[in-house]
C-alpha cells in the first residue's frame, strides 16, 4: 500500500521538493544579495571618503 501510495504521489512530492528548495535558495540569494550591496556600497564610501 505504501509503494503505490508513494508511486502515485511520486511526483507531487518531487514537484513540491524542487519548488520548497529554489523557494529558499531564492531567498537565501535576496538576503546575500542585499547583504553583499550594503557592504559594496559601504565599501565604495569608504574609497570616495579616502580620495578627498
Amino acid at each position: 500500500m505504501l509503494s503505490e501510495l508513494a508511486s502515485d504521489h511520486g511526483e507531487i512530492i518531487v514537484t513540491i521538493g524542487v519548488f520548497f528548495v529554489t523557494f529558499i535558495l531564492f531567498i537565501f540569494w535576496l538576503i546575500w544579495s542585499n547583504v553583499v550591496s550594503k557592504s559594496y556600497i559601504k565599501h565604495c564610501e569608504d574609497m570616495t571618503k579616502n580620495d578627498e
